[in-house]
């Protein structure tokens, strides 16, 4: 079941739609109080939307384009939250479906007093997204200038939906992150790369021979990236 189409009125611009996670984030905040046996007192707990499709799709609403996103969650508590908290961002969620067989996806964050955070990710109904899901948006008459993507989906429907949107004429977007096994594959659909220091060097072990280190210049390892795995979108 997809979520409710509502209509945040006419826009004669381009369109973003975003393919990937949406998690319902809980968020517990240590205290200094320790107790013998691994036990802590926390001093506050916050239940948020979350995601790395999600909080890209909220950002790009935020400026006032039209944002669109592709994704699941599950049929509970936690997916009621989240489908709320688009609403609220003016995120279409057309095409966030209800999976009746998996459950919402869970980021349990721990921030300690030093507000350093360890997170658990449990993918939930983000591990379904496939390409019927990919199908429905593009078989949507609405085309758009972007598409934005990252890891936290099956890796199968990141290169699905970079291939498809980019022949359907969107720009594709890809945020490396985390850099999963086999990542590497979707760099020949890429025309913009998102990735960090540790994740670039990440996706160059997998491209490279890892006794070969990457180099210093960010700008100059994603510019070899780029080129080791099919060159730039022109030219594959």
């Amino acid at each position: 079941m997809s979520g409710p189409t509502i209509d945040f009125g006419p826009h004669a611009g381009p369109a973003v739609c975003v393919v990937g996670s949406l998690n319902a984030d809980l968020i517990a905040y240590e205290s200094g109080t320790q107790i013998p046996g691994a036990y802590n007192v926390g001093e506050r707990f916050e239940l948020g939307a979350g995601g790395k499709g999600l909080n890209v799709a909220m950002s790009i609403a935020a400026t006032g384009l039209p944002s669109y996103l592709v994704g699941r969650v599950g049929d509970d508590m936690f997916g009621k939250f989240v489908l709320q908290a688009l609403t609220a961002g003016r995120v279409h969620q057309n095409f966030v479906r209800t999976d009746p067989s998996a459950g919402t996806g869970i980021g349990h964050v721990r921030v300690n007093v030093q507000r350093d955070y360890d997170t658990c990710v449990v993918p939930g109904a983000n591990d379904n997204v496939d390409a019927s899901d990919t199908t429905a948006v593009l078989d949507h008459a609405r085309r758009y200038s972007h598409v934005v993507t990252q890891f936290e989906i099956p890796l199968e429907t990141v290169v699905d939906s970079a291939q498809r949107f980019r022949a359907a004429g969107s720009q594709v977007v890809v945020n490396f992150s985390p850099v999963t096994e086999g990542a590497r594959g979707v760099l020949p659909h890429t025309d913009v790369l998102v990735l960090n220091e540790a994740e670039a060097a990440a996706l160059w072990q997998q491209v490279v021979d890892p006794g070969h280190a990457a180099p210093t210049d960010l700008e100059a390892t994603m510019d070899l990236l780029r080129r080791c795995d099919g060159g730039p979108p022109t030219s594959s």
